[in-house]
């Protein structure tokens, strides 16, 4: 059953905690009087909720409602029912400051250097009997899903300017600045946490939740309960 019933999710609005209650009500299991989230105080029902929407058991439907719903707005509009009954937006975390500030774009050269570096070839070298990694993927068997792509170049922040079109073209970009993260070292950011400078664990878990929303299968829902908390 494909239920998507109309939930106001905008943490700035009055009725915030109402509707962060009734979608956790829906959207997690819960038994009896005591676990019912109507009973939840108005803001641990708003932290349940944004924690629910961060995590890998979210619809996807209800991750993007979320997302656009509490996405920045523009222009500085303010409440016209004055009175100040509307909450502040809530303080945004460190990681979601990151989120807009973080660069991964590389020059498509540097990327070619690293495909080497892996003792790889990008192109075909007609001096060589092997294959390059283009021509593998113009003869892989798999088809990944073109919207998955755009996605995961997206959430990884991989690609400064337009995206193509064509699928062929996608999975070029995506296993490309794969190859190079994949070589960079890692770092240690401010809170002790070790990951890749380009690609921050947030960035990565979203890119990888973009390829389980569209390639579901056993062994991802596999991970994804072994990883649920």
């Amino acid at each position: 059953m494909n239920l998507k019933p109309y939930l106001q999710l905008d943490l700035t609005k009055p009725t915030a905690a109402k509707h962060a209650k009734m979608a956790l009500r829906l959207l997690q299991p819960w038994e009896g009087h005591a676990q019912d989230p109507m009973n939840l105080t108005d803001e641990v029902a708003i932290g349940q909720l944004e924690e629910f929407a961060r995590g890998p058991n979210a619809p996807r439907w209800f991750r993007q409602r979320f997302e656009h719903h509490n996405r920045e707005k523009r222009g500085g509009s303010t409440s016209k029912s004055g009175g100040g009954s509307v909450p502040p937006p809530p303080a945004q975390p460190k990681e979601e400051t990151e989120r807009r500030t973080f660069d991964a774009c590389v020059a498509p050269d540097a990327k070619v250097a690293a495909v080497r570096a892996h003792g790889l070839l990008w192109d075909k070298d007609p001096t060589r009997p092997d294959w390059s990694v283009r021509e593998a993927l113009q003869h892989s068997r798999s088809r990944p899903h073109q919207t998955c792509l755009r996605e995961m170049l997206q959430k990884m922040n991989a690609v400064d300017g337009q995206l193509p079109r064509s699928r062929a073209a996608l999975t070029e970009l995506v296993v490309l600045h794969i190859l190079y993260v994949d070589l960079e070292d890692y770092v240690r950011n401010r809170r002790g946490v070790v990951n890749k400078k380009c690609l921050p664990k947030y960035a990565l878990d979203n890119a990888a939740q973009a390829w389980r929303d569209y390639h579901p299968s056993a062994a991802n829902e596999q991970a994804r309960k072994a990883l649920a908390p």
